[in-house]
C-alpha cells in the first residue's frame, strides 16, 4: 500500500474551544483531529487516509501540532520543503523523538522553509532523499509534511492562533 498522510484542519485557539478535552497530559486514544473539532481522535485505520504515516497541512506560520504518545518512542520527521544545496534537489528533513508516555508540541513552522515546493520531493531519485511517508504527491505540494516511525499509540491535533491587529 502507498503511503499516505492525513490532511488537518487546525483548531482556532482564538475562540471558546468546543467540547471536553482541553490542552496538556490527558491520554486520549490514538489517532488524529483531522477535522479540527477538539472533541475526540479519530482512530488512524479509520482516516480518509487510512493507515497513515503522518499530516499533512496549510502552514499559515501560527500553527502547532499537539500530540500525546502512549508506550514506545516515535521519530517524528518534518519534512523540508526549501532546497538546502541551490538548483540542486537535495531535501532535507528535521528529526525529533517523542518519547513514551509525553505529550508536547512540533512547530509553529516558517512557511517559506517546511512547506513543500514540488511533488517529487522525498522520492528518494535524483539526489533527493526518502521520507517515512513517501514522495510528496500533488496531494502534499505547498503543504507542510510531518512524518512518523509509529502511529500506533500517537494522538496528534493541530492549533492555530489568528493574527491580532492592533
Amino acid at each position: 500500500m502507498a503511503a499516505t498522510r492525513q490532511l488537518m484542519v487546525p483548531v482556532n485557539m482564538n475562540q471558546p474551544l468546543a467540547g471536553s478535552i482541553p490542552i496538556g497530559a490527558v491520554a486520549p486514544a490514538a489517532g488524529c483531529d483531522n477535522a479540527g473539532t477538539n472533541t475526540t481522535f479519530t482512530a488512524w485505520a479509520s482516516l480518509p487516509a487510512p493507515n497513515s504515516l503522518g499530516i499533512m497541512y496549510a502552514n499559515n506560520g501560527s500553527q502547532w501540532l499537539w500530540y500525546y504518545n502512549g508506550t514506545g518512542a516515535v521519530t517524528a520527521s518534518i519534512l523540508i520543503g526549501a532546497k538546502s544545496a541551490g538548483i540542486v534537489q537535495v531535501y532535507s528533513q528535521e528529526q525529533v523523538t517523542i518519547g513514551a508516555t509525553t505529550y508536547g508540541y512540533l512547530g509553529p513552522f516558517s512557511p517559506s522553509a517546511y512547506n513543500q515546493g514540488d511533488i517529487n520531493q522525498f522520492g528518494g531519485t535524483g539526489g533527493g532523499g526518502a521520507a517515512p511517508g513517501g514522495v510528496i504527491g500533488a496531494a502534499g505540494q505547498g503543504l507542510t509534511c510531518i512524518d512518523f516511525s509509529s502511529t500506533t499509540n500517537l494522538a496528534v491535533r493541530l492549533y492555530q492562533t489568528a493574527t491580532v491587529f492592533p
